[in-house]
């Protein structure tokens, strides 16, 4: 069985049919900090999908969110942060929003590498706060948060 399936060795060999998982469940087994979004699966056409060894969540075609959880690498470009720099959330949202969104979170950054993004770092002591606050103010309808992602044409054979 594929890591992640959710679907237990006892599942397996009990000759019982095992339940499908839908997304959001398969995907909380690998992202564990997954459950502080629930309340966005009550919005119409969320869905999730794997992004730079995060987890994006999307609204129609709008990229919300990525949650990233390797709390491993801290250096870019030879500088070296005091925070993990893929472990937090990352906001997607325009340039001019930033500075309403600082202002209204002030443990927002831009991230050191995707600048075009604000950051919240999961060492933060008000992450948790935070980032409920955060999935709040999309529950509203916020267009402070979100950007249009491209749609990959098909290919044609």
């Amino acid at each position: 069985m594929p890591r992640g399936s959710g679907i237990s060795f006892e599942e397996l060999n009990s000759g019982v049919e095992p339940k499908k998982l839908s997304d959001w469940e398969r995907f909380e087994i690998e992202f564990e900090s997954l459950h502080f979004f629930q309340k966005l699966q009550q919005l119409p056409k969320i869905r999730l999908k794997k992004m730079f060894g995060g987890l994006a969540i999307y609204r129609d075609n709008y990229l919300l969110l990525a949650l990233m959880e390797d709390d491993k690498d801290q250096i870019w470009k030879g500088k070296k942060y005091d925070f993990p720099l893929w472990y937090g959330l990352l906001i997607a949202t325009d340039h001019p929003h930033h500075p309403h969104l600082k202002k209204k979170y002030p443990q927002l950054i831009n991230h050191p590498v995707l600048g075009k993004w604000l950051y919240l770092p999961r060492k933060n002591k008000k992450w948790v706060d935070q980032t409920k606050k955060i999935c709040s103010l999309i529950l509203r309808g916020t267009n402070l948060v979100g950007v249009r992602s491209k749609i990959k044409a098909s290919k044609k054979k």
